[in-house]
């Protein structure tokens, strides 16, 4: 078997660090319930998350899941009411690191 033969790389691009912003299906329900500013925002127009975190059995997917993974669980995510929740998040000051 021959080794493939790669041709040299046209250009670079570094990396960007974007900016950390808070929002309902880019952030952890785990960071959201941290931020007492943002977990009010969730409970304003989706009470049910509140529910759901109390769960035992979804407690330990909070680091990983998303508000909008845990729809499954509940009524499913209005894009419009997702829309407002974000804009109402981004308006927070976050103390998060970058992703």
């Amino acid at each position: 078997m021959e080794t493939p033969i790669y041709p040299p790389a046209a250009a670079y691009e570094a990396p960007v660090v974007r900016p950390y912003v808070l929002s309902a299906d880019g952030c952890s329900v785990a960071e959201l319930m941290a931020n007492p500013a943002a977990w009010a925002v969730m409970l304003k127009y989706m009470p049910s998350i509140g529910f759901i975190t109390q769960i035992p059995e979804t407690k330990k997917l909070l680091d990983n899941m998303t508000v909008v993974d845990f729809a499954v669980f509940g009524p499913p995510v209005d894009p419009k009411t997702l829309a407002t929740i974000n804009a109402e998040l981004a308006q927070i000051p976050s103390t998060g690191a970058a992703r």
